[in-house]
């Protein structure tokens, strides 16, 4: 959560924590008597409310990369990491396929010179479409309960008419991220937040 918009949990400082398993405690400095959030090594997931956070990280960059190659050729996934990773190009959120990549980005890497690099040295094996404002919604669930999570979050996007740009879920199944033009972000996280938080069906 710390990486997908949760600005006062910086990555780099909630690491040492992660490795050692101590306890970090969140707290608000508007109501500081209030006991705030501890975070712990073991989850405690409530089977009734499984979605223990939802996150919102805004003014990113959707980029989809279509390969030019046949079906079956090798090689196409290989270039495009290696292309960002050359570049120093840090990508968020991804969702692969055998011919396809779409991935996020912070923002303005295509709008500067270097995003006029990255796509001159992937011409020669993929079309590349860039989507700027947009936002990524992060549900973080337990993996017993994620495909029931999947389902009840689509309904409520679709209730609340939110156009989802892309679905992308982790192997590890606890992180869900859904990305959202940046004027639908604050939407995204309402509905949400009132189907996991507020309601009580």
């Amino acid at each position: 959560m710390s990486y997908f918009g949760a600005k006062v949990l910086h990555p780099v400082a909630m690491h040492p924590a992660m490795m050692r398993s101590v306890p970090v405690r969140v707290k608000n400095s508007y109501n500081p008597a209030h006991p705030g959030t501890v975070i712990t090594h073991e989850r405690v997931v409530d089977v009734e409310r499984p979605v223990t956070a939802i996150s919102i990280k805004r003014g990113v960059e959707l980029v989809k990369i279509m390969s030019t190659r046949m079906l079956g050729s090798y090689g196409f996934l290989a270039q495009v990491f290696a292309t960002f990773a050359k570049h120093k190009v840090s990508i968020d959120v991804i969702a692969t396929s055998e011919v396809s990549v779409a991935l996020t980005l912070d923002s303005n890497v295509f709008e500067s010179e270097l995003g006029g690099v990255i796509r001159e040295e992937l011409a020669s094996c993929a079309g590349i479409e860039v989507r700027e404002r947009m936002s990524i919604v992060s549900v973080l669930t337990s993996a017993t309960s994620s495909t029931r999570i999947m389902a009840e979050a689509m309904a409520a996007l679709d209730d609340a008419g939110v156009d989802l740009a892309m679905v992308s879920h982790g192997a590890s199944k606890i992180n869900m991220s859904l990305v959202v033009a940046d004027a639908a972000g604050d939407a995204t996280v309402r509905a949400l937040h009132v189907r996991f938080f507020e309601c009580e069906c």
